[in-house]
């Protein structure tokens, strides 16, 4: 562990309840924790059910960041307290602290907002953005297609400490070789033939392109896993297109996903843009073939392991589906996926993460002996 002061900003369990970010931030925070004597976190005293906040070390140096503004507002400024000593200081969401004996991180996970968000929540995300990359010591990209993203929107962040780190897979995603005995619904669902739909489903998602592949593919259902409750919208298209033919849970448990994954067909991933994208590097994991777009980040996750569409339409998806059908093709595609997925774990991420904390502070504060 480096020599000196890590102070952690909690920002992000505030903001969401679950996601991507969140689990990122949990897989290092619990990593740093471990016999980490002069690591700190700052936590925002917002009552919030973040699904992870509640599994972190008990033991942690903790501090609840005083508040001059009200509510979740505060966020979206730098830090409010102060550090006395020179240390180095990373949120979890696009903070800094603007002490000149603080060294800055970082990490940049996407340019959603930029390309498919608009009005009063874009303006204040691009400005929060602007004004900690700017200020920023380092920065830590989580893929090479976000850090290309990035210097697209900010070119003149080209001369900054800049390190792509990619995101991990926990071990609880593997192949499971003795299948447990299941009952109720969950058993009614793993002796059908599904395909798994996994994460929010925004319109970049292409979730109607999804539920047209299924309907086209011989007796398939689709599981849906994550995102919000359906919609109006979304729920008459699924009775429409999928009547009894498709399942949704919000919250399972990642056991239970990886019991998903195993025995789906495959998971269907028509996301135009994802800054990495860790539900395909899951399901590689766990043995099940990735049907996904071959743009933003997932080549990059992917790797030859995917099914990768160059455009989002319903019949090119569903003829890469439907070449899953052939056992041979199938099994090649799972071990490749499996051997892919092996270049990305949380323990690397965390080690590339410390390293770069100390090339970050050694380079800002080593100049001022």
């Amino acid at each position: 562990m480096p020599n000196f002061p890590i102070y952690l900003d909690n920002t992000i369990f505030s903001r969401q309840q679950k996601g991507g970010i969140s689990v990122y931030w949990f897989e290092l925070l619990r990593r740093m924790a471990a016999g980490n004597k002069q690591l700190t976190v700052f936590n925002q005293n917002v009552s919030g059910n973040n699904i992870f906040a509640e599994k972190l070390p008990k033991d942690l140096t903790t501090h609840y960041e005083r508040k001059f503004l009200p509510g979740k507002i505060s966020s979206y400024f730098p830090l409010q307290d102060r550090i006395k000593e020179p240390a180095l200081f990373h949120s979890s969401f696009y903070r800094i602290s603007v002490q000149k004996n603080i060294a800055n991180v970082v990490t940049v996970y996407d340019f959603i907002y930029e390309y498919f968000r608009h009005g009063l929540p874009k303006i204040i995300h691009l400005w929060q953005k602007k004004f900690s990359l700017h200020r920023a010591d380092g920065i830590i990209c989580i893929s090479e297609n976000t850090k290309k993203d990035m210097l697209l929107f900010y070119p003149e962040l080209q001369a900054k400490h800049i390190k792509v780190i990619h995101l991990g897979v926990a071990d609880d995603y593997h192949v499971i070789k003795d299948q447990p005995a299941t009952h109720g619904e969950i058993g009614e669902i793993l002796r059908e033939k599904y395909i798994i739909f996994v994460g929010a489903r925004s319109s970049y998602k292409n979730f109607d392109i999804a539920v047209d592949v299924v309907r086209q593919i011989p007796k398939c259902k689709l599981l849906l896993i994550g995102g919000l409750d359906l919609s109006p919208k979304e729920k008459g298209n699924l009775e429409d297109k999928l009547a009894g033919k498709y399942w949704h849970y919000q919250n399972v448990k990642n056991s239970l996903l990886n019991i998903f994954y195993n025995n789906a067909f495959c998971l269907l991933y028509p996301s135009s843009y994802e800054g990495f994208g860790i539900p395909p590097l899951e399901a590689m994991s766990a043995g099940c073939p990735v049907v996904a777009m071959n743009s933003s980040s997932i080549p990059e996750v992917c790797g030859h392991a995917g099914l990768l569409s160059d455009r989002p339409d319903v019949n090119e998806i569903t003829k890469l589906t439907q070449k899953l059908h052939d056992s041979d093709f199938r099994k090649e595609i799972i071990t490749k996926g499996q051997i892919q997925a092996q270049q990305f774990s949380w323990d690397k991420c965390y080690r590339e993460t410390i390293l770069f904390y100390s090339k970050v502070y050694h380079n800002k504060f080593d100049a001022l002996i």
